[in-house]
């Protein structure tokens, strides 16, 4: 059974691609802010500025012109999965480690449940605190409610 990181179900007909997937599309949904099926470049600067890593509209242009193959200046779906893949692939622990920086929101070096479910709030996902902790139970050590920089990355392989 795979539980998918954007919804409260187990999703046991689901592969792991199918549900990583699924994830992605939920990941659409929080770029996609007016609900046009088109990211534009002002919705990924808006994205990344909620998440505390803001890019420049330059920076913007140059992710959808990366991977904008129909030329429209928007990032369909299938064209934002092409971003996501190549994104979390290439980024190894640069990538990682910035994210991890921005859920570890007191700094210490670990993400509990709370700062796990406020980050995923500010991208669009409400979780409460036991799903949260749901999520995170596998990585916890020594009876700690708490993650670790290496657990994290590897939890976020599973979802992308």
């Amino acid at each position: 059974m795979w539980r998918c990181c954007c919804c409260k179900y187990s999703h046991s007909s689901f592969t792991e691609t199918t549900a990583a997937l699924y994830d992605v599309k939920e990941g659409f949904i929080v770029f996609d802010k007016n609900k046009d099926g088109l990211i534009s470049e002002d919705e990924i600067c808006t994205v990344f500025r909620d998440m505390d890593m803001p890019i420049s509209q330059d920076d913007a242009k140059f992710l959808i012109r990366e991977f904008d193959l129909d030329g429209d200046g928007y990032l369909d779906f299938s064209e934002f999965v092409a971003f996501m893949k190549r994104y979390i692939r290439a980024s190894g622990d640069n990538g990682s480690l910035s994210m991890f920086f921005h859920f570890d929101r007191d700094g210490d070096g670990f993400i509990s449940p709370s700062e796990f479910k406020d980050s995923m709030k500010l991208l669009g996902v409400n979780l409460s605190t036991p799903e949260a902790e749901a999520m995170l139970s596998p990585f916890f050590k020594n009876n700690e409610k708490k993650i670790c920089y290496d657990d994290f990355r590897i939890l976020m392989q599973r979802f992308i």
